[in-house]
């Protein structure tokens, strides 16, 4: 049980329980871990309102990672960071384990990514409070990039709570060129029995001119589901980045469902994808570009108040 602050700089942790009270914050330090993912192997999570598991912050230090250069830009991971120079993205959907990248700039005083931490609780997860793996905040002024969400990987039997699961963008909130935030990490999460009503948030980071980041994934996958969900989706920010599922991102050449919301712009490429759900939406103010195969082989029902756009290779009902 935890009621007070602990910093963990290692690899691994194995306990029988972890609780954290309303006054407990667990941070974990995947930088201090060795630029790794932080693993815990547990029987019960448990998260208490106001209690906090973070690797905030915690991730690639600025100028470092992936998609960090030099150059004056944010991070990105998920998805796009909020910048002219548009840096890589990189890692897995459905095992995030990659940390997010710094941002960068002429300077070493850009934002710092998120962490990576790795729960696997046998018994059940439950999180009332916090729990969370999102870039810096760079304040109001700061000339530089912000870093890109991290990743949060859960396995567990049962997913309860109505607190935050989260993977975001740094925020930027510069007036000289306000483009800077950082983009939104990778959460996954696979489970027997999913009670959680809370929020799940991979949204890029915001701005001061509402040119913010672009959205991370969310992957779920339940025990009774053949091969599981994306969810790319921007807490209804405006944004003009973008994420991609291809080939590098995504293993599967099947998944369950595909949902796209709250401001988020999807690209397909460089994959072979079929959704096995019977109705696809884009809802107003997001974008889905098909320019990759795109199979719905069971779909009934086409609701269009976003915008899609379809290149070729496309299928439906066929």
């Amino acid at each position: 049980t935890l009621s007070t602050t602990l910093v963990w700089g290692n690899a691994t942790m194995i306990c029988g329980n972890i609780t954290i009270t309303s006054t407990g914050k667990l941070l974990l330090n995947s930088t201090a871990a060795g630029n790794t993912t932080i693993n815990i192997t547990t029987e019960i999570l448990q998260i208490n309102t106001g209690g906090i598991l973070t690797t905030r912050n915690m991730g690639y230090l600025a100028r470092q990672g992936p998609s960090s250069i030099s150059t004056t830009s944010a991070g990105s991971y998920g998805g796009q960071g909020g910048s002219t120079i548009i840096n890589r993205l990189y890692g897995s959907i459905t095992h995030p384990l990659m940390m997010g990248s710094g941002g960068g700039s002429a300077t070493r005083l850009s934002g710092v990514g998120g962490g990576a931490v790795f729960i696997n609780a046998s018994s059940y997860i439950t999180v009332n409070g916090l729990l969370d793996s999102n870039a810096s905040l760079l304040s109001a002024g700061s000339n530089n990039g912000a870093g890109s969400g991290g990743s949060v990987y859960l396995i567990t039997n049962q997913l309860n709570g109505s607190g935050i699961i989260a993977a975001e963008g740094g925020r930027n909130g510069q007036t000289v060129d306000p483009s800077l935030a950082g983009g939104g990490g990778r959460i996954a999460i696979y489970y027997n029995t999913n009670n959680f009503i809370g929020t799940i948030s991979v949204k890029g980071g915001t701005t001061s001119t509402n040119d913010n980041g672009g959205a991370g994934t969310i992957y779920l996958k339940g025990n009774n589901q053949d091969y599981g969900e994306i969810i790319v989706a921007n807490q209804n920010l405006t944004a003009r980045r973008f994420t991609y599922i291809n080939s590098s991102f995504l293993n599967l050449p099947v998944i369950d469902n595909l949902s796209i919301s709250n401001g988020a712009s999807l690209v397909l490429e460089d994959i072979n994808l079929t959704v096995n759900n019977t109705f696809l939406e884009i809802p107003n103010n997001n974008y889905f570009l098909q320019n990759a195969t795109l199979y719905y082989p069971i779909i009934s029902t086409l609701n269009l108040s976003g915008d899609l756009e379809l290149s070729n290779n496309y299928f439906f009902n066929e």
